[in-house]
């Protein structure tokens, strides 16, 4: 029986003197966890060998797991078997999972200005419409203050973003009027948005279910969370022309490459000047009858 204590202690012990993001800590320990639930449950030895961690793997694969999900029970086990154990990792044994490459639906300016209009709280409205200003992360619109909003220079300062990286988000004048608005009503203390109480950061999951509430009420088909907010921004900036670079910056991606990955989602500008060959056919669409090309 392995002693589930002594490796989390020995784990959280790790992320503590790497100065780990929450996320990254709450995520991989979760899935260790699950890992050595699944080697006590199988009275497996020598738990942290290859042929263990390939069998476990193997069975999360097999159950259909989404890739995104077994790819951080791959990087949450490597991690502690290679960096904190020391142990040899045989990549061979254990390739990692295959990228699975998506992408994200992206509402037009029409189906943002509805989800926003249909969000059933002021407080939901303003924030909808402040992740689509800014771009940020969910996780960093909830820990903005006051204090972090300068309306003189038009931006907002991130403090400890992913990878806890500060930046500086620049914003238009309209939104620091509607922030003042808000200010009038709402009164935060410290939080922008606030949870239960003014001193309470707002759960991701209330802002998550409130999305989902807003989108099925304005009609809204696809599948949308509040990272939507933030592709919609980053995709709409690219199709008004507004530099990668800058959008990179604004987004706080360390690498061109994740930012670049919004060109493949513009609507092609060229594409308005160019006659569809389908416009050149000479058909009869009879709907009343049997349709024939």
């Amino acid at each position: 029986m392995v002693s589930q204590n002594y490796h989390i202690k020995r784990y959280e012990d790790y992320f503590t003197l790497i100065n780990s993001p929450q996320q990254t800590r709450k995520s991989y320990l979760g899935s260790f966890k699950k890992f050595l639930t699944f080697c006590n449950e199988h009275d497996y030895n020598d738990v942290f060998s290859n042929a263990v961690i390939r069998e476990y793997l193997l069975e999360r694969m097999s159950k259909k797991m989404d890739w995104k999900t077994v790819n951080i029970d791959h990087s949450a086990i490597k991690k502690y078997v290679a960096v904190v154990s020391g142990r040899e990792w045989d990549v061979d044994m254990l390739p990692r999972p295959k990228t699975e490459q998506s992408l994200p639906d992206i509402l037009s300016i029409n189906e943002v200005s509805r989800l926003i209009d249909s969000a059933g709280l002021l407080k939901y409205k303003v924030m909808f419409l402040f992740v689509y200003a800014t771009g940020l992360r969910l996780g960093e619109v909830s820990n903005v203050r006051i204090k972090d909003i300068d309306s003189d220079r038009l931006q907002i300062k991130v403090v400890k973003g992913k990878g806890k990286k500060d930046r500086l988000v620049d914003v238009p004048i309209e939104l620091i009027e509607v922030l003042r608005e808000y200010y009038r009503i709402y009164r935060p203390v410290d939080l922008l948005f606030f949870g239960a109480n003014p001193q309470e950061v707002m759960k991701n999951r209330t802002v998550q279910q409130a999305v989902k509430s807003a989108a099925k009420k304005a009609g809204i088909l696809k599948d949308v969370s509040p990272h939507t907010l933030r592709h919609c921004y980053a995709t709409h900036h690219m199709e008004n022309g507004t530099s990668v670079v800058y959008i990179q910056k604004m987004l706080g991606h360390t690498a061109l490459k994740t930012t670049a990955i919004y060109l493949h989602l513009c609507v092609n500008q060229m594409s308005k000047d160019i006659k569809h060959p389908m416009l050149e056919l000479d058909i009869d669409l009879n709907f009343r009858k049997k349709m024939r090309i």
